[in-house]
């Protein structure tokens, strides 16, 4: 059950990292609690049964689903690592200006 509560863990910080990321606000509370729910019911319907998420620790497919389950994990610590993250180009542009304005190579 370790592995469900980390991916959901994962998956609420991530759509908070993506919306203030992406978005305008910077208290996506209300939004990424309806991301997650609607995660969480979408999951077991669009799934086929051969590839269930959710199944009991007595079905056989147990292992294959913490298996699908690490597989999302990764995915969404990648996409979170990716959101977290300053664009390029803002922090070259600051390292390549002075204060005045001029350009850091002139200096050298």
């Amino acid at each position: 059950m370790t592995v469900e509560a980390a991916t959901a863990l994962a998956l609420a910080l991530t759509g908070a990292a993506l919306a203030v990321h992406r978005g305008d606000s910077a208290r996506p509370g209300q939004a990424v609690a309806g991301f997650v729910l609607g995660c969480a019911i979408l999951a077991p319907l669009l799934c086929p049964d051969d590839r269930a998420l959710f199944v009991g620790p007595d079905d056989p497919r147990w292992a294959a689903a913490h298996d699908r389950w690490t597989v999302l994990l990764c995915a969404v610590l990648l996409t979170g690592a990716v959101a977290v993250t300053e664009p390029v180009r803002r922090s070259v542009r600051r390292r390549l200006r002075s204060p005045s304005g001029t350009s850091d190579r002139s200096r050298g």
